[in-house]
């Protein structure tokens, strides 16, 4: 049939317009996305591998990292579903996935230091106790508690004490490096003063474990050991000149 009249003709136009503007749209996801989606998929398994990295690094310092973990296998998952979409030729669910991957590895990597940064202050929170224990031991003896070590030891105490509400404060704000490196400095200042109040501590207040503390830090002290060595090889020469003088003497009888 012919269409010689304009308006048929601008319906057909219309109708032929939209029906290529359907086949497009769905061909559209088989013939573009697998082009666009290979590096984005090539992203985020770069990401997931250096989760992985972050979390056995941590782990091997003694972090939690079991919420990371966690995060880590569902990002796992999410991923292994845009290959079997991909397999398959469905494309459309793809870019969801991906999506859900992304933020799984986000939420695992601020898991992991969240955790590394709430460890430090346990460590910290460990070594001002320690320290709290000694100075409530040193408070017994009036002698100690008015001298200048004391007041040290009080000190370093609580710095450690204000690194350690800081570093808190910085995590419960998600500010999880900053946390940490502040419950470093409230260890290393709790530490301080610990081992400054057990070179103090009257010796009659102390039970078994602060005495062992007292023995390592001795022992640990490089002056002592070095003594110890020389001490050493005076005494292992001097039994040595003895045996031989004996053996000379035997001889001459």
């Amino acid at each position: 049939m012919e269409l010689n009249n304009p308006g048929q003709v601008t319906r057909k136009l219309i109708k032929l317009f939209f029906l290529v503007i359907v086949i497009y749209g769905i061909c559209l996801p088989a013939v573009a996305f697998p082009v666009n989606l290979q590096d984005e998929i090539n992203n985020v398994t770069g990401h997931l591998a250096a989760l992985r990295s972050n979390i056995s690094e941590k782990q091997s310092s003694g972090v939690d990292t079991s919420e990371a973990e966690n995060f880590y296998n569902n990002a796992s998952q999410q991923l292994a579903s845009v290959k079997d979409h991909l397999a398959s030729q469905n494309y459309s669910p793809v870019v969801n996935d991906l999506a859900a991957a992304e933020a799984s590895i986000d939420a695992g990597e601020l898991a992991v230091e969240r955790a590394w940064a709430m460890g430090e202050t346990m460590n910290a929170r460990v070594s001002l106790d320690n320290s709290l224990h000694i100075v409530a031991l040193i408070g017994q003896d009036t002698g100690q508690v008015n001298s200048s070590r004391y007041r040290e030891v009080i000190a370093q105490k609580d710095a450690a004490e204000n690194y350690l509400a800081a570093a808190n404060i910085e995590i419960a704000n998600g500010n999880y490096t900053r946390g940490h490196e502040l419950a470093q400095k409230a260890w290393q200042a709790g530490n301080e003063s610990y081992t400054g109040a057990l070179a103090i501590v009257p010796k009659q207040y102390t039970g078994p474990e602060d005495r062992w503390a007292l023995l390592k830090m001795a022992l640990s002290d490089a002056r002592i050991m070095t003594i110890s060595i020389i001490a050493g090889v005076v005494l292992v020469t001097t039994v040595a000149i003895i045996l031989v003088t004996g053996k000379k003497i035997r001889g001459e009888r």
